[in-house]
């Protein structure tokens, strides 16, 4: 069983790109929905905002890491998109 898909024709490219591009953003939500549920105790609706507002830099600062675990858990969160940026903009 293969999970990800083969692109062998060149026009298949484009698609490929956008394929992989979405494949690693949504890894990077389901990695910041597990962890701050699990590692901040937040329910869904808030780990999904808080994810997102992460992700996405905004950081109104309504909700905010507390212990040194969430902390670390934060700072891991922006360093991988950081990382994936860059990746992509290469």
């Amino acid at each position: 069983m293969q999970l990800l898909p083969e692109f062998n024709n060149l026009h298949d490219k484009p698609f490929k790109l956008v394929y992989y591009a979405l494949l690693g953003v949504i890894l990077l939500i389901i990695y910041g929905m597990i962890g701050s549920r699990y590692i901040m105790h937040l329910d869904l609706v808030n780990s999904i905002y808080f994810t997102i507002q992460t992700i996405a830099t905004v950081g109104f600062g309504d909700i905010r890491p507390i212990t040194p675990l969430q902390k670390m858990f934060t700072v891991t969160l922006v360093r991988v998109v950081l990382l994936y940026l860059l990746m992509h903009l290469h």
